[in-house]
């Protein structure tokens, strides 16, 4: 059998940067002191379509 997005789309899903939604992640922050952190905690939303990018909430 096929899943519905294998019928519509013809092909596999690209599988290889999923992760459970709302799995703990870490952003990479650029800016900022020296003693500060670089990085903030969010929760992984899912995969942006239109900008091909991930979905943070932090």
């Amino acid at each position: 059998g096929h899943t519905p997005y294998e019928v519509f789309h013809e092909s596999k899903p690209d599988l290889q940067h999923i992760h459970q939604w709302g799995c703990k992640v870490w952003i990479h922050v650029e800016d900022g002191l020296k003693l500060e952190g670089h990085a903030h905690e969010g929760q992984w939303l899912g995969l942006d379509q239109e900008s091909n990018g991930h979905q943070i909430y932090y």
